[in-house]
């Protein structure tokens, strides 16, 4: 009897364990987009034409990744995601906006790809989500 408690429990806890993880796959880009966003609207003002780079890569990531588990997402958090979407586009906007009035020059161009990029990833979530109702 003891043994069985021993299998039962471990097994109790390997089930756990495996949904928490699942669970937590999901929710990581979700995070991704909260960090970034927050990061954005705190150090935005101070960020060089690489952190806009870095700040795109990471959007374009955590997008790919909701795309993935996009069916597995409740109307809530695909609320949460749609409103940190928003801030990190408009983020991405105020970057345009202080990098041209630091540099018109190579940044303001580079700045202006990054949300480029970020807008074709935007079509492409609406589009996907369009194929699905």
């Amino acid at each position: 009897m003891k043994r069985f408690n021993t299998v039962l429990m471990m097994t109790l806890l390997l089930v756990s364990v495996w949904t928490l993880s699942s669970c937590s796959n999901k929710m990581m880009p979700v995070n991704t987009l909260r960090r970034l966003s927050t990061n954005m609207e705190v150090k935005g003002d101070m960020y060089t034409l690489k952190d806009w780079n870095k700040a795109k890569d990471k959007y374009v990531k955590a997008n790919e990744k909701i795309l993935k588990h996009r069916s597995e997402y409740t109307a809530e958090e695909l609320a949460e995601i749609a409103v940190l979407q928003g801030k990190c586009i408009t983020g991405f906007g105020k970057g345009v906006t202080q990098s041209t009035a630091r540099s018109v020059g190579a940044v303001t161009s580079g700045v202006k790809s990054v949300v480029d990029e970020i807008k074709e990833l935007i079509d492409a979530f609406g589009k996907k989500k369009e194929k699905e109702e």
